[in-house]
């Protein structure tokens, strides 16, 4: 009797876990938190900004976009190229933005399986989540930007933006009902982005402490 007791607590314990999420995880109160840029920077390509506590966050097309622009656009919220501008470019292709920026190629998540798009993105943007510096919490804390896009932010951009707002607490239907509202899928599939946002997801809860960092940073909470 006593351990079905646990066995029953532990069951609620962790639904309450998976459960609680920041407010900022809320599609609405989310959306509530968009900004305009700066009218210099208006026609970078997808643009859609948000600020969040302390942080500026952005997802954009950077391979579309006029890389000169896209840095300029991290310096006036004090992002520097000792960073890579706090901008991470997970595509290929536009030469300048590789050399620019936090180069982290990922596949398109249409051309191979869903198992495989987790493991790709995993392996791509793992670091930049847990150890590497800059990474996004470090961009977040210190510089208080982190801007995400692949060439078009159509698909890959989009993917990876859901999976840090899951990496940093929001539950994965949560963060790709954001992502797909402000970029649509654009022919991705539903399973494999919600694959690629939840792996973020599972990574926050193994580095808790580094998901605590962007909580307070996207709060602008001081402990």
């Amino acid at each position: 009797m006593k351990l079905y007791i646990i066995i029953i607590l532990l069951i609620v314990f962790s639904r309450h876990l998976y459960a609680y999420q920041p407010s900022y995880c809320y599609q609405d109160n989310f959306l509530s938190h968009e900004i305009s840029a700066p009218i210099s920077y208006q026609n970078l390509f997808r643009l859609r900004m948000f600020r969040l506590g302390k942080v500026t966050l952005v997802g954009l097309g950077i391979g579309n976009s006029n890389v000169e622009d896209v840095k300029n656009l991290a310096r006036y919220y004090s992002a520097e190229w000792e960073t890579g501008f706090c901008t991470w470019y997970i595509n290929e292709g536009n030469r300048e933005a590789e050399k620019s920026f936090n180069h982290k190629y990922v596949k398109h998540p249409m051309e191979v399986p869903v198992d495989e798009i987790v493991n790709n993105y995993l392996y791509g943007l793992k670091e930049s989540f847990t150890t590497r510096d800059p990474s996004f919490w470090s961009c977040a804390e210190n510089q208080g930007y982190i801007a995400i896009g692949c060439h078009g932010h159509w698909h890959r951009g989009p993917s990876a933006f859901g999976m840090l707002l899951a990496f940093s607490g929001c539950t994965p239907e949560q963060s790709i009902n954001i992502v797909n509202t402000l970029w649509e899928l654009n022919g991705v599939s539903y399973d494999a982005r919600w694959a690629i946002i939840n792996a973020g997801y599972q990574l926050g809860h193994q580095h808790h402490d580094l998901r605590m960092k962007l909580q307070r940073a996207f709060q602008n909470l001081n402990n």
